[in-house]
């Protein structure tokens, strides 16, 4: 299964939670769980990092610059947020 594969089916899980006939309590808890795993297989995503201000890169996911590193041409993750980083040309 594909990252986008995964993220379709969060939402198509996402989307019958909120027409299922549940109590509150689940559907809540539900929805909370679904959205935090779509958050995470997000991160898991390879995003280029933004060029700002002519002068350094920033977290697409975060707008952190402090923990944004190219390694050894190695992708890496933002040290605030977890989003892998592709700094492929």
């Amino acid at each position: 299964m594909t990252y986008e594969e995964a993220l379709d089916w969060c939402e198509q899980f996402i989307d019958n939670l909120v027409s299922a006939n549940v109590d509150t309590k689940r559907r809540t808890l539900g929805l909370q769980a679904m959205k935090k795993c779509k958050q995470a297989i997000e991160k898991q995503m390879r995003r280029k990092p933004i060029y700002w201000n002519n002068k350094m890169y920033i977290c697409p996911n975060c707008h952190r610059a402090e923990y944004i590193k190219q390694r050894d041409g190695l992708d890496v993750y933002c040290g605030g947020c977890g989003q892998l980083i592709d700094w492929s040309e």
